[in-house]
């Protein structure tokens, strides 16, 4: 079975390079919530591609992520971490009681 791998992008700017790794984590977050809700998975088997640069006549530094998904529907996407060779990885959620 052959699914489309959709790449997810992000850009952005922040002022000082001592909260690149914050910001990095939660674009990551981010990206994979929204790809969740609207029914895609991430690609474990792909790493997130991460690309900073410095803009030295702006004095700012620019950002952009890319995590790539497989769609699989809106309530699968929460049911399973991810997918990886071909196969849905579930996810380990604690039931409520």
């Amino acid at each position: 079975m052959h699914r489309t791998i959709k790449p997810f992008t992000i850009d952005g700017e922040f002022a000082d390079d001592s909260i690149a790794l914050n910001t990095r984590v939660s674009s990551e977050n981010f990206l994979e919530k929204s790809m969740r809700d609207k029914g895609y998975l991430r690609v474990l088997d792909i790493d997130p591609i991460w690309y900073t640069w410095y803009d030295q006549p702006k004095d700012r530094w620019f950002f952009e992520m890319v995590v790539y998904g497989i769609y699989v529907g809106k309530r699968k996407s929460w049911q399973y971490e991810g997918i990886t060779q071909g196969k849905l990885i579930p996810r380990n959620i604690r039931q409520v009681r």
